[in-house]
């Protein structure tokens, strides 16, 4: 006979069964079941306490991106502004360049009296210089040319009209940026209307020769002088490069009007090329 503490002790033995006070056997694990239970339980909340964890933390990373690529952009706007306004100073800087070029043959030196060749152009010794009169004259009949009025630089002896283009600018004599900033410049190594030799004038294609694009051949040019009225016929329109500048001033046996500018017409700073036009004289009419 065992004794009840014997009994008690033996029961609570691991993996002894006991004996419950009706009798009846009850395995002993049967105890640890629920803590399993309770032990399962707790690992899946610990799970989704994971999960909402990690929800969480997506869900502010992508808060800190928006908020970061807000103070982005924020702070580009200032450097756009800058690049958008250095554009446009570029562009003013790049037309005033393409404005302030030298188109003629030869420029004026205001210091020394002196002319410069920037075209390495050959100069033609024969070509005859206005006469100081201040009204004109037939030249005698050895020569045969007309003497006109005297102008000095800057004067302007004259207006050229192309109707074809609606083109009405001002005729000046010389041949630096300052006569071109008024209007047409009339070289001053060339002839003047009636003279029966190659008369040059030059302007900016920005400007008073805007609209040349526009001319074709068979299109009168009126020149219209202190002195008389002539009347031109374009006969021929050419592009030319540098080293083909002197068609533009080369002596002419029958009178022509050479007006040229630079080309392209949509460059933007020094254009390389020249667009020349070269006009037969088909009227001429003398002030009485």
């Amino acid at each position: 006979m065992h004794s009840d503490q014997d009994f008690t002790e033996t029961a609570l033995r691991p993996g002894i069964k006991r004996v419950d006070v009706e009798g009846q056997q009850q395995p002993a694990q049967q105890q640890s079941a629920q803590p399993v239970r309770f032990l399962s339980d707790g690992g899946s909340k610990t799970s989704d306490s994971k999960g909402h964890h990690s929800h969480s933390h997506s869900h502010q990373s992508r808060r800190i991106f928006k908020h970061n690529s807000k103070k982005l952009l924020l702070a580009m706007i200032p450097f756009v502004i800058f690049m958008v306004g250095l554009s446009l100073v570029s562009v003013g800087c790049f037309s005033y360049v393409e404005n302030e070029s030298v188109l003629a043959v030869l420029i004026t030196s205001r210091d020394n009296g002196s002319s410069v060749d920037l075209h390495s152009l050959d100069s033609n010794d024969s070509l005859t210089p206005a006469v100081l009169e201040t009204s004109v004259q037939v030249a005698d009949p050895g020569d045969g040319r007309l003497i006109v009025p005297f102008f000095y630089e800057g004067d302007l002896f004259g207006t050229i009209r192309i109707p074809s283009v609606d083109i009405e600018v001002g005729a000046y004599q010389g041949d630096s940026e300052e006569e071109f900033r008024l209007g047409a410049g009339h070289g001053i190594s060339s002839y003047f209307p009636g003279q029966g030799g190659n008369i040059v004038l030059a302007s900016h294609r920005t400007s008073y020769f805007r609209n040349f694009e526009s001319l074709k051949t068979g299109d009168l040019v009126e020149f219209e002088t202190t002195y008389g009225q002539f009347t031109y016929e374009i006969r021929e329109i050419k592009i030319l490069d540098s080293k083909d500048f002197g068609l533009i001033t080369k002596a002419t046996e029958q009178e022509q009007l050479t007006m040229y500018t630079c080309y392209p017409f949509t460059y933007i700073g020094n254009a390389p090329q020249r667009y020349a036009v070269f006009c037969d004289l088909i009227e001429s009419e003398l002030n009485t």
